[in-house]
C-alpha cells in the first residue's frame, strides 16, 4: 500500500471524493434530465386515460392504482428496473382528472 497508515489513506479518499463531487453531481443531474425527457414523452404518447388529453407533459400525472412505494418524480435517481416497476403500477391522468379521481376517493371514504 503506498500510504504509511490507514488515516493517511482515508484523508486521500476524502480529498478525491471532494474533488470529484462536481462531476458526480453533474452526471446525476444529466441522468435525471434524460429520464424526465423520456417520461414526458411517454406521458404525451399515452395521454390521459380518462379524457384523452395529451398536449403537454406538465399537465399529465402518474396516478398510482396500487402499492405506491414512492412518487415517480422522487424516483428519478433510482435504478431503471425499480422506476419501471413503479410506473407499471400507474396510469397517466391529466391534472384535472387526477384531482377529480383523488377527490372522488376521499368523498367515498367519508361516506
Amino acid at each position: 500500500m503506498p500510504f504509511a497508515d490507514a488515516e493517511e489513506y482515508k484523508a486521500y479518499q476524502r480529498q478525491r471524493y471532494a474533488l470529484d463531487k462536481p462531476r458526480r453531481l453533474k452526471k446525476q443531474s444529466d441522468k435525471e434530465k434524460r429520464r424526465r425527457r423520456h417520461l414526458n414523452a411517454y406521458k404525451v404518447r399515452t395521454g390521459c386515460s380518462h379524457c384523452g388529453y395529451k398536449d403537454h407533459p406538465a399537465a399529465l400525472d402518474f396516478h398510482h392504482l396500487r402499492d405506491k412505494v414512492k412518487g415517480i418524480p422522487a424516483m428519478m435517481s433510482h435504478s431503471l428496473p425499480n422506476l419501471f416497476k413503479e410506473i407499471r403500477k400507474c396510469i397517466v391522468l391529466c391534472a384535472n382528472c387526477h384531482r377529480i379521481e383523488h377527490n372522488t376517493k376521499s368523498i367515498k371514504s367519508c361516506e
